[in-house]
């Protein structure tokens, strides 16, 4: 049988952006009126991903060609974040899911992956890019790995950041990990 279940949200002591992008992922509004600006969430997702810009010029780069690149990257990550003023639980997150994001970069996409990352004002980013085909189902980030283990890279990476983004284009993938800096 049908799942069914009831959102309740107090509409005063809420964001408007959360209300519009909670306004679009329930297919129905109560009392059982089909919403007609539901979005499927694969297409919902997608156009939230791709709604980041790329990093600035100044950002620090670098590439990973293969394992033996992804100690140096680590190192580089963990100082850049410290320095940056992360704590140490998010600069041990951050190299994690970098480490994640560039294996399967290495792996999935064949290519070389460029590291780039830079502080703003309230966050610390790290964009990883790479030359492949693109990430083809934008849920797998949403959904945990198989109990049989393996395919868990993007799950983890997402798990362990504030915020994670992804672009896929022709040209290529770019995932942007975020976090907080306090």
């Amino acid at each position: 049988s049908p799942l069914s279940m009831l959102c309740t949200v107090d509409t005063r002591a809420t964001s408007a952006e959360f209300l519009e992008g909670m306004h679009h992922t329930h297919p129905i509004i109560a009392p059982d009126r089909p919403n007609p600006d539901f979005v499927e969430p694969w297409t919902y997702l997608a156009a939230l991903d791709s709604a980041y810009d790329s990093a600035p010029p100044h950002a620090e780069t670098s590439t990973a060609a293969d394992e033996l690149d992804l100690r140096p990257m680590r190192e580089r990550l963990s100082t850049e974040a410290r320095v940056a003023g992360l704590t140490e639980y998010q600069i041990q997150s951050l190299v994690l899911a970098a480490t994640e994001i560039v294996a399967n970069a290495l792996h999935h996409a064949g290519t070389i992956a460029t590291i780039k990352t830079w502080a703003e004002e309230s966050r610390f980013c790290c964009e990883i890019s790479d030359k492949g085909p693109g990430i083809g189902d934008p849920i797998a980030i949403y959904q945990p790995p198989a109990p049989a283990g393996g395919r868990c890279g993007l799950w983890l990476a997402r798990t362990f950041s504030d915020e994670l983004l992804i672009a896929s284009s022709d040209a290529g993938t770019a995932v942007l990990i975020a976090y907080s800096r306090r």
